[in-house]
This record gives C-alpha cells, structure tokens and sequence, in this order.
C-alpha cells in the first residue's frame, strides 16, 4: 500500500514539474526547463511526457542556435558587403581627383605653353574666331555631325591643334552649361534640388560628374546669394480652418507658406520644388497616401531626403508616435499645441539643418 502511495505522489511531482517545465519553454527559459526536465527523469525515467518535453526542448535549442548562427552569418554579410561600398566609394573619389589633378595640370602645360610659344600674333584672332564658332555649336546643348564637320574645317583652315581646340571646347561647354542653367533659374523652371532636369542639362552640354560638382556649387551660391532668406515650408493638414490658421501665423513669423489639404497636391508640388521644411499631419482621411506614406514616399525624391520633417496629429498613441520616429521624422507634435511652441520647434529644427548643411557641404 504504501509503494502504492509513493509511486502516485511521484506521479503528482512528476506532472507539477513538467507544468513549471511547460511555462520556462513558453517564456523562453530553456536551460533552465531542461533542468526541471532532468528532476523529472530522476524520479520517472521511463515516463514519455517526460521524454516528449526533452525532446521538443532541445529541438527548440537547436533551432533557437541555428536562428542565432543565421543571423550572425547575416550580420557579418552585411558588414563585408558595407565595406566593400565604402572601398569603393573611396576609390570612385580618388580616381575623380586623379582625373581632375590630371585636368588642371594639362591646362597649365598648355597655358605655359602658349605663353612660351613662338606662334605669331595673327593666330590669337584665329583662336578667338573659333571659340565663338564652338560658342555658337554648342550654344543648344552637344555639337551635331553637320557642326562638327564645320569646326573640323575650321581647324584645319585656321592652323588650330587638337590641345587647342579641346582647351577651348571645355571652356565653351561649361560656359554654355551656365548659362542654361541661369536661364532656367531665372525663368522659375528650375531648383538646385530638380534632380532629373539637372541632369539632363548635364547631358546635354556634356559636363562630366566632377565638372558639375565645381561648376554647379558657384552657380548655386551665385543664384542664391540675392534672393531672400525667407525659409520656405509645406504644410499639409486636412482640417482647412486649422491649415489656414497655421499658414496665417508662420507666414507673420516670417517663412514662406505653401499649404495643401491632401499628401496628393503636396507629392505634386514638392515632387519638382524644394522647401525647407515639412510639417504634415498623419491622419489624412482626405488624400490617398496617410502621413506615414506620404513621408516615405518624399524620401525617394533625392532632393528632399535630408530636408527636415515633422509629423502632426491628435493620435497621442505611444506606438503611433513611436512608429512616427523609426520612419526618421525629426520630431512628432500633438495637437492641441501651442503655436509659440511649434513656431519655435521648426525654427530649432531649420537652425540645424542648416548647420548639418554646411559641413555636409563642406
């Protein structure tokens, strides 16, 4: 009777155990549910719930250490593969300075050259009437074969070398180029930022990646420098009376104001005009892109996807506001809201833009 008794309280033990066992496994505690494991074999050896638990628990190891060896392996891929992108990139930098090293000084040879050279004075009336023929050839953009056929002709007539006229050429082009620009600039047509039209403008007077860099950066501060300092902001907001009540007070505030009551008008606009900054409300029952798209979709516009950006909304939800920040908006305002506060929120935020800026620039 009493080996009767005993063999059911183990029985009791057994089962209170493998229940502790069950809840270690679902928290995730697996060495330690293996020790209860082990317990529970030394006092019922032969039972198969035991067993079962063992063996589902060392699977659960297994696949947590081949999870954990996936993502090392993965981590590791990562990092090689950022390496490589960044050797690379060092190495696309330093053949660009190479080339231009290599431009500036064939530049000196050949201005040290014209000044040595022994040619005689009527050649400078010649040169000079082949660069207006290269001005007028490439006044449109790249020379065509008809074009090319006449300055060939040209050189050929008026005694210029190949040094010559390539020397000529690349001052024509990049003249020709900033005049283009300062056309379309003034013309309202063009911002820094028109990624695609800048570079078809590239292409067309045929500017190589360092030219533009040197030639593009002395425009824009030439552009720039006499126009007002008024920084520009888009709001987007679908509540008409509040949007109209913000774009009255930041425009007293001294910022420029462009308002839309859809992410859609927004997209359609900021998709060819920069701004400084962007403020846009979350919930846009109006608009077929809500805030958190419309913000994603903005950041594939290379030309706006460093500008500043804060999201608004009455949604005071942490996970909202949380989810708001991991996109890599700058900052999250609920409303209600004092103005004063978020005048000063977005001057803070444009103050840093502008440093990170010039030493992005720089």
């Amino acid at each position: 009777m009493a080996e009767k008794h005993s063999h059911i309280e183990t029985k009791a033990t057994v089962a209170e155990t493998l229940k502790r066992v069950d809840k270690l496994v679902k928290s995730g505690e697996l060495e330690q549910a293996l020790l209860e494991i082990e317990r529970a074999k030394t006092l019922d050896p032969w039972n198969m719930y035991v067993s079962a638990y063992e063996d589902r628990i060392k699977l659960l190891q297994h696949d947590a250490e081949r999870n954990r060896l996936q993502e090392e392996a993965r981590r590791i891929s990562e990092e090689v593969a950022e390496q490589k992108r960044k050797i690379e990139l060092a190495r696309q930098a330093e053949d660009a300075r190479k080339r231009l090293k290599e431009d500036h000084d064939r530049r000196l040879e050949m201005e040290a050259r014209k000044e040595e050279s022994t040619k005689s004075r009527e050649h400078v009336p010649a040169l000079q009437d082949y660069n207006k023929e290269l001005l007028e050839a490439w006044e449109d953009g790249a020379v065509t074969p008809e074009e090319e056929r006449i300055l060939l002709a040209r050189r050929t007539s008026w005694n210029i070398s190949q040094e010559e006229h390539f020397t000529l050429q690349a001052g024509v082009r990049r003249e020709c180029y900033k005049n283009a620009f300062r056309k379309l600039w003034s013309s309202g047509s063009l911002t820094p930022e028109s990624a695609s039209t800048l570079a078809e403008l590239r292409r067309k007077f045929n500017i190589s990646a360092e030219e533009y860099e040197i030639i593009e950066s002395e425009l824009l501060q030439e552009l720039r420098a006499p126009q007002s300092s008024l920084a520009r902001l888009a709001i987007i907001d679908d509540d008409r009376k509040l949007l109209e009540s913000l774009r009255m007070t930041l425009e007293e505030e001294g910022f420029e104001v462009h308002a839309f009551d859809t992410s859609d008008g927004a997209y359609e606009y900021l998709r060819d005009h920069s701004v400084d900054l962007i403020l846009s409300d979350i919930n846009l029952e109006t608009s077929t892109m809500g805030g958190f798209a419309f913000y994603q979709k903005l950041r594939e516009l290379g030309h706006l996807n460093r500008i500043p950006f804060l999201f608004l909304s009455g949604l005071t939800d942490e996970a909202i506001i949380c989810a708001g920040k991991e996109l890599g908006a700058d900052d999250y305002v609920t409303k209600p809201f004092d103005l004063d506060t978020l005048v000063a929120i977005m001057k803070g935020k444009l103050r840093r833009y502008k440093a990170l800026s010039k030493v992005h620039h720089n």
